[in-house]
């Protein structure tokens, strides 16, 4: 479900905001589809919203009987940002649990880290490594003058 109703960048009208009850139509898609599992990723005010009791109410409702969620950080798993994601996975019938990380921030490897836990982890995945290697975009140069205003109406 978006999430500009949670979002703290939408600190003018998050309360009575109707994109914050479009999580119902996504349950009523998982209920339509008959889904046995299911993944929800949002921002983490979700997890800490009026709406979340109501959300795991209707899982429970729905009969999803092993429920797990948390708020990861997405460059922990390989994701080029560095910034929390509200992540809910939950199954009608095998226990799930949340994805261990598979990165670890490179300051955090260079101090040592913990030694046990982090020593498989691969360093954060920059932008450059994710997309370094693609060739140059074409049609990206600037025009010296832009096309007349009929151009632009043909076209759109």
């Amino acid at each position: 479900p978006p999430c500009q109703g949670f979002s703290l960048l939408n600190k003018k009208k998050r309360e009575g905001d109707p994109r914050r009850r479009l999580w119902v139509q996504y349950f009523r898609a998982v209920e339509l589809s008959r889904a046995s599992v299911i993944v929800m990723e949002n921002v983490p005010e979700l997890l800490t919203s009026l709406e979340f009791e109501e959300i795991l109410t209707t899982l429970y409702a729905l009969n999803f009987k092993h429920v797990v969620y948390d708020a990861l950080i997405s460059a922990n798993y390989g994701v080029p940002e560095i910034r929390k994601r509200a992540i809910l996975m939950a199954s009608k019938t095998n226990p799930i649990s949340l994805p261990r990380p598979t990165h670890i921030n490179p300051k955090k490897l260079k101090s040592g880290g913990d030694l046990f836990n982090d020593r498989n982890l691969q360093p954060w995945t920059t932008v450059k490594n994710a997309i370094g290697d693609l060739p140059r975009p074409l049609g990206i140069d600037v025009r010296p003058e832009s096309p007349p205003f009929e151009c632009w109406c043909c076209t759109v």
